[in-house]
């Protein structure tokens, strides 16, 4: 009996414009192994009522065709259904992707799903009761988050561009506790609570952070100044955030970030506006589908 797949995706966005994903899933999938279905989403709110279509459904497998924003929107429906994922990856950073290995060109990535697959479990995160799987923080990526959603231009360039740009952001005061500890105090130009151990693009905020270990790294990105960026960036793409003097890393069950002011946060690069207090936490798992290794 053929196993049910449904595709989710929408072909306006990034760098799904010039994906013609029916044709390649024809070339790529074995056909005698599955049948699909393939979904398309007009919008951001079309494709959550998509994804809870899918789960009266109950395909054999779920597929998420994009980035990092748009697993999190699968996860938030998926989460503790036991209806595995499996990821496309098509977006600017691709870090949830990276970190479970997702083939980043998508006919390879289709004709993965051919192989042997195995189940493995990914903790969902929570910042005040939403739903994130990789990366979520408050300061200048969040700020880059908040302008980033506004552009046309997509891709790594165009978010490169958008980091250039805004450089110039002022770090500000947090607070940063868990179980009652104040674990920071003072300015920071980033706070980044990481459920994945990367942005994306290889650039390892998190080193440490293991996606199923039902804890969080908390890591703080001390004010700076401009000359010292390329020692920033060092630690960064070297996976030297915890070792590195401007970084201050913290791994917990749970955590609470309080701003000085209301300001943008982000989860999974996707931005939310007027945010003060931030609780974080670990609640379920997503089943995902990867290639067995």
């Amino acid at each position: 009996m053929k196993k049910k797949i449904i595709f989710i995706y929408n072909p306006f966005s990034g760098g799904n414009k010039e994906l013609n994903l029916p044709k390649i899933i024809s070339q790529s999938l074995d056909l005698e192994r599955y049948e699909y279905i393939i979904w398309e989403s007009e919008n951001a709110a079309h494709y959550l009522t998509l994804c809870e279509k899918l789960v009266e459904q109950k395909p054999d497998i779920a597929v998420a065709v994009g980035g990092d924003g748009t697993v999190r929107a699968m996860a938030s429906v998926l989460a503790n259904t036991q209806i595995p994922l499996y990821v496309i990856p098509r977006g600017s950073g691709n870090g949830f992707a990276r970190y479970f290995k997702y083939n980043l060109v998508a006919t390879k990535s289709i004709a993965n799903l051919n192989k042997t697959l195995e189940i493995v479990q990914a903790d969902v995160a929570y910042a005040n009761n939403l739903p994130f799987v990789n990366v979520a923080g408050v300061g200048f990526d969040a700020h880059i988050s908040s302008v980033f959603a506004g552009k046309t231009k997509r891709g790594f360039w165009g978010y490169f561009t958008t980091v250039l740009k805004e450089f110039l952001y002022k770090s500000s005061p947090y607070k940063v506790f868990s179980d009652n500890t104040l674990l920071f105090e003072g300015k920071a130009f980033l706070i980044s609570v990481a459920n994945g151990n990367q942005w994306g693009n290889n650039v390892f905020i998190a080193p440490d952070a293991a996606i199923n270990d039902a804890l969080l790294d908390v890591v703080v990105l001390k004010k700076f100044k401009w000359w010292q960026l390329a020692h920033v960036a060092m630690d960064l793409f070297s996976k030297r955030t915890k070792q590195s003097s401007f970084f201050e890393y913290f791994k917990v069950k749970q955590a609470r970030i309080e701003c000085a002011s209301a300001q943008a946060i982000h989860l999974d690069g996707e931005p939310v506006l007027g945010v003060r207090n931030i609780d974080f936490t670990i609640s379920g798992s997503l089943d995902l589908i990867v290639v067995k290794s």
